[in-house]
């Protein structure tokens, strides 16, 4: 683990997250919406099925259909996000 890694709170909740249950993931994810200023809101649709969720945590946004999709897309987003900036980061 690099020194980049250890300081990084991108790195760390991604990594938190990685090895927690679904139930877990939301709430981590929920807590770090909470803390970096965000908000998680469905958007307006004809129905509660068309409905979608948005989040946006550690300047990482992701969207998802529900509440056990989004937590999963967020990770991508939030690997692509570091791959981009330093490298490779474990899976």
């Amino acid at each position: 683990m690099s020194i980049y890694e250890l300081h990084d709170p991108l790195f760390r909740i991604l990594e938190r997250m990685k090895y927690a249950s679904q139930k877990a993931r939301a709430e981590l994810l929920i807590n770090a919406a909470l803390e970096t200023g965000t908000l998680i809101k469905p958007e307006p649709g004809n129905t509660m099925s068309a409905r979608k969720f948005e989040i946006s945590a550690h300047k990482v946004w992701a969207r998802g259909a529900n509440m056990d999709e989004l937590p999963a897309n967020w990770m991508r987003a939030a690997r692509t996000s570091i791959e981009f900036e330093h490298g490779e980061v474990s899976k």
